[in-house]
């Protein structure tokens, strides 16, 4: 397929309605399946709240939910308010239209003589004329307008579940428009406290229940609360980012955990921000600009060009202010507004200190917080610093400063983290600077992992135990012992930082063999001595963890370790398959392709291991990882690169008229693709006096390369015919293909 052809699968602009674009909210989903699973005809009626700031993602929950509804085999009403909807008899109104369009579109309704029940009668009445025959009762209260009536409601609502003959989930967008009317709350509660099979699930800004709780209290003692909050783990971010380039069955991520991070770090975890960046990416990719979706500066400057379209940007504030920042200004104001309207200026200041990174002093930044100020760029509320604008204006403040400023490395960003998570990165930041060689982070969830988390886990490593709900952490630790190189004891150091209450915390892992001691570095006390004098704390503990013998550690975790995130183990040991083939270790390699692939399969271990097998001749395993490797490419290249090693196994083999074949095959599937598909390095047959030799090259083109072997084979092929001979010369070892 010409990739000209391909449909953009991120869509900025709208909510997620694919369920396979869908991304993260694995305990949210879990809730609202909860109460609608077990909601029957016979149940007692259920309420859900989804609530959250704007553009948090709470309509592409609440169409989750609508799926969700419909997989239980509930009829779903689905109703988007408007201003004008406030009204109770407006809001009921509408519902009650909704309702009976999707009732009598499932189960035909007719009138006792006989005329259909539609929408549109049910307006005819509610709009005043006379219909004696309309067994439904609640349109003729609507009619009269005064009092809305709760037991017409209830009948008709009971009616309608009775003709239908299944549940309802009425479900209902903006919904914190009709919760400022104390009616719409209280006739809700009312006409369900004796209805059964229904559910109601309301999604809005968390104004809704903050007004149903001052409104009407006991209402809220129902709801099932839901809060939507921006994605707080880059493993969402990272699966918002790969879904649907999945669904369109293509795979364009030159580093996903790379791409993943900057997202985080550049958006917050904004879901909407997060698909207009992957947006950019993806045009960027299919016209040629980039290899694959990667987040360059130039990406960075074509999403603040399409925020800029259509708006005049000089009308705000804040735009025409920062469009006019030194690089200087621009990192006083990333560091006063990294944690927008969620903490202190001392909290601020803290945390800047923490990082070991600071380039202003107090009084110079108190300065420059005075001038934003007066500017009216920021307010100070409290000691609680806030970026002045709204949703464009912040967001395009922050992309122009990401790309403005000199250097980015380990620099605050504008955002609304919280103070914990800005404290946590930070000081992420100092380890990062401060740890050796050898010495690593362990990965982490995401910046808000609990260190009872990890101990859990420690302690379940130490006896080889069951994690239970902290097993999500086993691969983190896997990870970590496999970068020791399998040591006899790990060492685990765990930091922490304290604030005024707030506590961060971060992990450093190696071998015992490297008796690392962060607590003996001068930098570090120098750090823990900055936190003492702002009234803080910073302290480094270290613990040693005796390991049991690999065997042992190795099936607990491969118990433990897959149950939640099977791709990461599998991740782990591909990660060790490269280390341990540039070390020249190449039955390690295989063995680690081998277990990634037996882990979690997928195209890059098996095309990986078709690879080293190659390079060790033995060309029957190529060719088994390589049929392996086939069905599990998402794009042509993958597809081609695959073909390309099939047809180096055919060499080997002595068949050079197979290799051409799939050369060929390779050579088709590799047109229309778009840029460059470079590899890591390659096995290239070169002719020679003798034949054919094989010679690795690093950084290869798969393009070119293909087009090179076709020529080197089809010399062969024809020298070959000439003389009656077929020589086939060895090349030096490379490195797993496909990079």
């Amino acid at each position: 397929m010409d990739i000209a052809e391909l449909p953009n699968p991120y869509d900025y602009a709208n909510p997620v309605r694919d369920e396979r674009r869908f991304a993260g909210r694995g305990g949210e989903l879990f809730r609202i399946s909860k109460v609608i699973g077990r909601t029957s005809v016979s149940d007692p009626t259920g309420y859900i709240a989804l609530h959250g700031e704007r553009a948090a993602g709470k309509t592409s929950l609440l169409n989750m939910a609508e799926s969700i509804a419909r997989e239980c085999g509930h009829l779903t009403v689905r109703v988007d308010l408007v201003s004008g909807d406030a009204d109770p008899a407006a809001f009921f109104g509408k519902v009650y239209e909704a309702l009976v369009d999707s009732v009598t579109a499932a189960a035909p309704l007719a009138t006792p003589d006989g005329r259909p029940v539609t929408p549109r009668l049910v307006r005819r009445v509610v709009g005043g004329a006379a219909d004696d025959e309309l067994q439904l009762e609640f349109p003729e209260n609507l009619a009269a307008g005064g009092r809305l009536s709760d037991i017409a409601l209830r009948r008709d609502l009971e009616y309608l579940l009775a003709h239908v003959g299944r549940p309802v989930t009425v479900l209902v967008d903006e919904a914190q428009q009709a919760a400022e009317h104390t009616e719409v709350l209280e006739l809700l509660r009312t006409v369900g406290m004796r209805l059964n099979g229904y559910v109601f699930v309301l999604a809005g800004t968390s104004d809704l229940v903050t007004r149903i709780d001052e409104v009407f209290a006991p209402l809220l003692r129902q709801f099932e609360l839901v809060k939507v909050q921006r994605f707080t783990e880059t493993a969402e971010v990272r699966a918002c980012v790969e879904r649907p380039l999945a669904a369109l069955g293509q795979d364009l991520l030159g580093s996903a955990d790379d791409v993943s991070g900057d997202l985080m770090a550049l958006t917050d975890g904004d879901p909407y921000a997060i698909q207009l960046y992957c947006h950019v990416m993806f045009d960027r990719w299919q016209s040629g600009g980039e290899g694959s979706m990667t987040l360059t500066p130039e990406a960075v400057d074509d999403v603040r060009a399409r925020l800029e379209a259509g708006r005049d940007v000089h009308k705000s504030a804040l735009v025409a202010a920062v469009r006019q920042m030194s690089p200087e200004e621009l990192d006083a104001l990333s560091v006063l507004c990294a944690s927008s309207g969620n903490a202190r200026l001392d909290e601020i200041w803290f945390g800047y200190l923490v990082s070991g990174t600071a380039a202003f002093t107090r009084e110079q930044l108190d300065g420059y917080l005075a001038r934003f100020v007066a500017d009216g760029l920021v307010e100070v509320d409290d000691g609680v610093v806030t970026l002045v604008g709204d949703l464009f204006d912040r967001t395009y403040a922050r992309l122009w400063t990401a790309r403005k400023r000199e250097s980015n490395r380990h620099r605050q960003s504008i955002g609304r983290a919280d103070f914990r998570h800005l404290l946590t990165g930070n000081l992420g930041h100092l380890l990062c600077d401060l740890r050796p060689s050898g010495v690593d982070s362990l990965r982490s969830c995401c910046l808000g992992m609990r260190a009872g988390a990890v101990a859990s886990a420690v302690a379940a490593l130490r006896t080889l135990g069951d994690p239970g709900p902290f097993g999500f952490v086993v691969p983190f630790l896997h990870e970590a012992v496999m970068t020791a190189s399998k040591p006899a004891a790990l060492d685990l150091t765990t930091v922490r930082c304290v604030y005024n209450g707030t506590t961060a915390v971060r992990w450093l892992c190696s071998a015992d063999t490297a008796d690392y001691r962060l607590a003996d570095d001068p930098a570090f006390a120098a750090a823990a001595e900055r936190a003492e004098r702002l009234g803080g704390e910073l302290h480094a503990s270290r613990e040693r963890i005796p390991l049991r013998p690999w065997p042992e550690r190795e099936d607990w975790f491969a118990r433990f370790g897959t149950h939640g995130h099977p791709e990461w183990i599998a991740e782990n040991h591909s990660d060790q398959a490269y280390r341990a083939y540039s070390e020249g270790d190449a039955a390690a390699a295989l063995d680690h392709l081998r277990t990634s692939f037996q882990t979690f399969p997928t195209w890059s271990a098996a095309n990986d291991a078709a690879y080293i097998s190659l390079v060790g001749g033995d060309t029957g395993a190529a060719a088994d990882w390589a049929a392996a490797a086939l069905p599990l490419a998402r794009d042509a290249q993958a597809r081609a690169l695959t073909r390309y090693n099939l047809a180096i196994g055919l060499l080997l083999g002595g068949d050079p008229a197979g290799a051409r074949s799939h050369l060929l095959t390779a050579e088709s599937q590799l047109r229309d693709t778009g840029p460059a598909y470079t590899c890591a390095y390659l096995l290239v047959p070169e002719a020679t006096g003798d034949g054919l030799a094989l010679a690795e090259h690093p950084k290869a083109d798969l393009a070119r390369s293909i087009a090179a072997a076709l020529q080197a084979v089809t010399r062969h092929v024809a020298a070959a015919s000439a003389e009656g001979d077929a020589v086939v010369g060895g090349g030096e070892a490379g490195r797993p293909a496909g990079g």
